[in-house]
């Protein structure tokens, strides 16, 4: 008896996890970014230090700011990023959110940021990892990005995931700049006469 329904404990358990959604988050257009951040920027993350939030573990990045896009901001800026290790424990604890943006220290990257729940003082990567975009430095020295479609989410036709394309960091940038114009126009409304 106690072997049956142990069965059906496992049955159940596992029909009610099949019918649970999947963690997934839907591909952004740049524009919907832009629309979704409160802050972006082009830095580089200078410090890293992990906490723990509640009963969760948060990496915390320190970005110095080269070159904000929009939004007002400091020299630097700090971002909370979902998981990290906590290696000084008595028993090391880690934590991992798959698809969630990680940052090394002395990495380049523009950041879609807003303001987070999990700490006052820090800022949450808008769309996940999509909010991370990207710098490096190509074959001829020029530092380039890969980022998504920048009129609406491009797909694969093979398998619908969303397409990256490579820009110049510097048209990238002043794209991000046009749509940051745009939206501060709508936003506004139209003008009386």
């Amino acid at each position: 008896m106690k072997r049956r329904r142990s069965a059906v404990f496992v049955l159940v358990a596992a029909l009610a996890a099949s019918a649970l959604p999947a963690t997934t988050m839907a591909p952004l257009s740049l524009q919907e970014m832009v629309g979704a951040s409160d802050l972006i920027l082009h830095g580089e993350c200078v410090d890293l230090r992990t906490q723990r939030v509640g009963r969760s573990v948060v990496t915390l990045a320190t970005v110095e700011v080269a070159d904000p896009l929009k939004g007002r901001m400091g020299e630097k800026v700090t971002v909370a990023l979902p998981g990290g290790v906590i290696p000084d424990n008595p028993v090391p604890v880690a934590m991992v959110y798959p698809g969630a943006p990680t940052l090394m220290v002395g990495e380049e990257a523009v950041l879609f940021v807003s303001r987070g729940p999990a700490l006052d003082d820090a800022w949450s990567v808008v769309g996940f990892s999509q909010g991370k975009i990207d710098v490096a430095t190509d074959a001829e020295g020029y530092k380039v990005v890969q980022a998504p479609a920048l009129a609406e989410v491009e797909r694969q036709p093979a398998t619908g995931r969303a397409l990256r394309h490579s820009y110049f960091l510097e048209d990238f940038k002043d794209e991000v700049r046009r749509l940051v114009i745009e939206q501060a126009a709508r936003d506004r409304g139209p003008r009386s006469r």
